[in-house]
């Protein structure tokens, strides 16, 4: 079961309504330790929902490079700048159900949760 987030859209974008902004906890909680330069693919969970919001945590100081889907590779960047679609440390993201991820970083055991709930609203 998923909990529900109950958000708005305002014009930046979705902006949540929970009391303050404090999440209730969730019960689509996936803890995730990286390992250096190595790829790692999640797959959204496929529950009784299509959209979740993710709420993406890292290691202090860390940096993870997060990309939607699968269609390329994830690499490391360089000193050339290219076009990607993935983000470093995102925060908060729109995925869907059964969605995969893909995260990488050049460090040892970087510690990345991700929580997810069911968008409502």
């Amino acid at each position: 079961m998923s909990i529900d987030l109950q958000v708005i859209r305002d014009v930046s974008g979705f902006t949540e309504t929970q009391d303050n902004g404090a999440r209730p906890f969730s019960k689509n909680v996936y803890n995730i330790i990286l390992t250096a330069s190595a790829v790692t693919t999640f797959t959204v969970p496929v529950t009784d929902c299509s959209v979740f919001m993710a709420y993406f945590r890292y290691t202090p100081n860390s940096t993870v490079w997060v990309q939607p889907d699968v269609l390329t590779t994830l690499v490391l960047p360089t000193t050339t700048a290219s076009v990607t679609t993935a983000t470093l440390n995102p925060g908060t993201r729109r995925v869907s159900n059964g969605q995969q991820i893909q995260l990488l970083t050049a460090s040892s055991n970087v510690e990345v949760s991700i929580e997810f709930y069911r968008l409502i609203g």
